[in-house]
């Protein structure tokens, strides 16, 4: 049993079975077509959530291989921006509206069009106008997503970062960038790496977040410790097992992947001792990100697919015991007029069409989950 074939006869089933609102039944069938993408997909979505001044746009840089991102930026990322590293030399940057419209701003054509349209002169430098177009309040809202295609690590060619507008930046913007944060959970991510600040590991709010909106990403993350160096070399480990209890006692991880990094020193180009020890140690956690996700890819897939027919079977088993129960009532109306003796045709019929009925339900609801247990042993 393959996974495509599941998720059509999923649809199918979705498609025809009456007993779901419209809006269900769009966002079921939006979740299975997010699958089959996913399924076709070289990609892996891998989104990075941290607190506000986590180290997000640094750790990316030191990532791709490439200072593509302002840091120490104190205006907050309010567009999702999408990474991919891919074999051509040019740097291309993409935005998508919320409408779907998508302009090529390495085009000049294309980027004239783009600065007519939002009335807004876009800068050369690829940081600058990264900064610009996740930031600036006058295309909050209407950029669904920024697209940055780099030259870069080959190791990550299958595997496309998010940059998330992040958590609690502050009073006024909290709500708004966790729920963009959450947004790009919902409708992009497939897993997630969670950067934790060495000076503000683990706290309050960020765990209640990670709780409310991420939960189902906890058991194929990857958990870093950013700015390691300014802790003492002695405490080091010490902060690395506190977050493994963390995430022990918050999620139930068993031995979850914990790093602690100094991303700046990558960037920065360090050649002293000191920095290229963090330079070293940074080669090795790129790896293992990358040996990380790819050992889990198919996993990761066929675990949206079982949490989503887990939640569907769930909500079958109501609808079809409601139509059982409509059946059986009809059923009885109709076993009544053969008790009186004025059984018509139309109630043969009717009797007939029920056990039909009732017999496709039950198979459906069987044949579902089925396919659910063929998914979980995969």
């Amino acid at each position: 049993m393959g996974l495509k074939e599941c998720i059509t006869y999923t649809a199918e089933v979705v498609s025809h079975l009456s007993g779901f609102s419209e809006a269900k039944r769009r966002r079921i069938l939006k979740k299975l077509e997010k699958i089959r993408r996913r399924a076709d997909s070289p990609y892996l979505y891998v989104a990075l959530v941290g607190d506000f001044s986590t180290g997000k746009s640094t750790f990316i840089n030191a990532l791709v291989g490439k200072n593509i991102l302002k840091t120490a930026w104190q205006a907050t990322t309010a567009v999702p921006t999408l990474i991919y590293c891919y074999g051509m030399e040019k740097i291309c940057v993409v935005a998508e509206t919320a409408g779907r419209e998508r302009f090529v701003l390495s085009d000049s054509v294309q980027r004239g069009r783009f600065e007519e349209r939002f009335q807004v002169r876009l800068p050369g430098e690829t940081a600058d106008l990264m900064a610009l177009l996740s930031t600036d309040n006058g295309l909050t809202g209407k950029l669904r997503h920024i697209e940055l295609w780099v030259p870069g690590f080959d190791g990550l060619k299958n595997i496309c970062i998010i940059d998330t507008p992040g958590v609690n930046p502050g009073a006024e913007e909290a709500s708004f960038h966790a729920a963009r944060t959450r947004e790009v959970l919902m409708s992009y991510a497939d897993a997630t790496i969670v950067l934790f600040q060495e000076t503000q590991v683990f706290s309050g709010s960020f765990k209640t977040f990670l709780s409310e909106n991420a939960a189902h990403f906890m058991r194929d993350a990857v958990f870093v410790i950013t700015m390691m160096d300014l802790a003492e070399e002695d405490e080091r480990e010490e902060l690395l097992d506190h977050v493994r209890n963390q995430l022990t006692q918050s999620f139930g991880l068993v031995d979850p992947p914990v790093y602690g990094c100094c991303a700046k020193a990558v960037t920065s180009g360090a050649v002293d001792v000191q920095g290229k020890y963090w330079v070293d140690l940074f080669d090795m956690l790129r790896e293992e990100i990358v040996r990380h996700m790819a050992e889990r890819r198919q996993s990761i897939i066929h675990g949206q697919m079982t949490d989503l027919m887990e939640s569907l079977i769930g909500e079958l088993e109501a609808v079809l015991a409601d139509n059982l129960s409509t059946i059986e009532q009809k059923q009885m109306r109709t076993g009544e007029n053969v008790v009186s003796g004025k059984l018509e045709k139309e109630d043969l019929f009717t009797r007939e069409k029920l056990a039909i009925q009732r017999r496709r339900y039950e198979e459906m609801h069987c044949k579902l989950a089925a396919y659910l247990q063929g998914i979980r042993n995969c």
